[in-house]
């Protein structure tokens, strides 16, 4: 019967380590999530321009426009920030020392690898669209960054990064870079 009596002290064990595991995950989650929560993400405005189009959510605006790039910024923060523009995708490789040619996934690499050197980044996530395009996640300084890569020719692309102050933005992300497409 010694067990019985070692139940009490190990229930209390128990409900110790759970609080200093739920104490944890709160520091580290209030850690991970600065600035406002994202309002809700809806669909809005189609932005096109050279090559691309793209759905603008609503509350979103274009902050500024040239012949092949576009910046939108969110009226509740500026840490919400998104840029769609041409990329050379042998450049960004050779800069971060990878080699030409190769595969998509290994160009979204170089982009956080160049992005982390000052310790402003990290990598967290990549995942391949159907489209033969590639999409990523991680951090970027306070906040989250969320990124698409698609292929045109070549060495040409279009890259696409939504920023956003905590990780409650990435509907709006996601209305971004699922509605990115290649225009004639």
């Amino acid at each position: 019967m010694r067990w019985r009596s070692s139940l009490p002290a190990v229930r209390h064990r128990f409900v110790l380590l759970l609080l200093l595991v739920t104490l944890l995950l709160v520091t580290v989650g209030t850690a991970c999530g600065t600035g406002p929560d994202a309002p809700t993400a809806v669909a809005g405005d189609l932005v096109c321009n050279a090559g691309y189009c793209v759905t603008m959510p609503e509350g979103w605006t274009i902050l500024e426009q040239g012949d092949d790039f576009t910046r939108f910024g969110h009226s509740a923060t500026d840490a919400a920030l998104a840029t769609v523009a041409p990329l050379n995708m042998e450049a960004l490789v050779t800069q971060a020392g990878g080699t030409w040619p190769t595969q998509t996934e290994n160009v979204a690499r170089a982009f956080w690898q160049l992005l982390g050197e000052n310790g402003r980044a990290s990598f967290g996530s990549l995942s391949f669209v159907g489209d033969g395009s590639v999409r990523s996640r991680g951090s970027y300084e306070d906040g989250r960054l969320w990124y698409r890569i698609i292929p045109v020719a070549g060495t040409s692309a279009i890259g696409m990064e939504v920023r956003g102050p905590n990780g409650s933005w990435e509907a709006h992300a996601d209305v971004f870079l699922d509605t990115l497409v290649l225009t004639p």
